[in-house]
């Protein structure tokens, strides 16, 4: 190669969705946003084959070179949302308009850590009009350890500290994941963890009183297998029924697949545990799943490698309240292995859905040259809306649903 470009991310905006990505190759690598607008679409199947307009990028991260591994949630009290993302091994959040407009500027959450962080999560407490924001703490190379803290709507108050959420060690390149219950007063953290003489991987959980007083219970397992991983969690809240559903893959063996648990917002797993979402003849894994609070369903994506039918791709089930899958729908092709790359989906919170929810699947590519971020649409019924691309350079990336639109 002739020359040498230097990588330095940041974290920008997108308004379509209000997507948080880290862009790349710009100076220094940011955190950027931008949004897509759902209320100006048209109601009814229509709107479907419409591509929602989108805002331009905003960076949103001053604080210097490598920020990465943002997560977003939406404010339904101010209609505003918080990024937060890892860099310089500071955790740090930002306040974000519903326009897609930096409110103020980034604070630190977490620093201090020899060995720094691993990217956080955020999920909103509308009661308390406050975040809990949880990420992963370096003890070393190999491993580490779930802190979290709670943090006010306006930014952080001195008076909520740090907290661990446990204090056993995963490995450092462990997944968690994060959202509230709102019926439940209570947040659900779950991640990956080391289980048995084999180094497998489980899928542990833990209920957070959203009030700060502790935990409910101690951390539980929630998944594992005798022989295969269950790892890299994501977990969705349904209002509708007061419950969560937890996605995991097994990745790593040969045909990976994509697993879910449902679970009480009490921490009761319902019926009798992991159910398969995605078990198609080669790898699916890398899955984000989301619930619209106004339905009693769930959205599930994926990555997939499917070398014998040339299919590679992400995909998406709609899953019913009662964990019931419905059908498969392919939102991407690409002609390579693309996994570990980004994918996050998320649901719009707002009296705007008209005819139904709208769930925005998002996930990074290597459509041109450069990784780029694309997006869809998908709606309760199975349809799906025209693919966008977000950026052309792109890094990591989460997606969050608000009033007006995603971000």
């Amino acid at each position: 190669m002739a020359g040498t470009v230097t990588c330095v991310m940041r974290l920008a905006i997108a308004i379509m969705v209000l997507a948080v990505f880290a862009a790349g190759p710009v100076s220094p690598t940011s955190a950027s946003t931008r949004w897509l607008e759902r209320d100006q679409l048209p109601p009814g199947p229509a709107a479907a084959t419409v591509a929602p307009p989108m805002s331009p990028a905003v960076d949103i991260s001053t604080t210097g070179a490598d920020n990465r591994e943002p997560d977003v949630s939406y404010n339904s009290l101010f209609g505003e949302y918080l990024a937060v993302w890892e860099g310089n091994k500071t955790i740090w959040g930002r306040r974000v308009s519903s326009r897609g407009q930096p409110i103020g500027p980034p604070f630190p959450i977490e620093s201090g850590a020899t060995y720094g962080y691993r990217g956080p999560r955020v999920a909103y407490d509308s009661f308390r009009n406050r975040y809990l924001v949880i990420w992963g703490r370096l003890v070393s190379n190999q491993a580490l350890t779930i802190h979290g803290r709670f943090v006010p709507a306006l930014g952080p108050d001195p008076a909520l500290a740090a907290f661990a959420l446990d204090p056993n060690q995963s490995p450092a390149t462990a997944a968690y994941s994060l959202d509230s219950a709102l019926a439940q007063d209570e947040f659900l953290a779950a991640w990956g963890r080391q289980t048995g003489g084999a180094f497998r991987v489980a899928t542990f959980a833990r209920r957070i009183e959203a009030d700060g007083s502790g935990f409910p219970a101690s951390t539980f397992l929630l998944a594992e297998h005798a022989t295969d991983n269950r790892a890299h969690p994501d977990v969705a809240y349904n209002l509708a029924r007061n419950e969560f559903l937890v996605t995991m893959d097994d990745y790593p063996k040969a045909n990976e697949n994509v697993f879910g648990v449902r679970l009480t917002a009490g921490g009761l797993v319902l019926g009798g545990g992991e159910f398969g979402i995605a078990g198609l003849p080669d790898d699916e894994l890398g899955a984000a799943v989301a619930a619209c609070p106004s339905g009693d369903q769930y959205v599930a994506a994926w990555h997939s490698t499917q070398v014998t039918a040339n299919t590679d791709g992400i995909y998406a089930r709609l899953v019913a309240g009662d964990g019931s899958p419905g059908t498969v729908v392919q939102l991407a092709h690409y002609g390579h292995w693309e996994w570990p790359r980004p994918l996050d989906t998320a649901c719009g919170v707002t009296n705007h859905e008209r005819e139904q929810p709208r769930h925005l699947v998002a996930w990074a590519q290597s459509v041109f040259p450069p990784t780029s971020c694309l997006a869809r649409e998908l709606f309760s019924t199975g349809t799906v809306g025209d693919a966008v691309v977000i950026t052309e350079h792109c890094g990591d990336l989460a997606v969050a649903g608000g009033a007006m639109n995603h971000l």
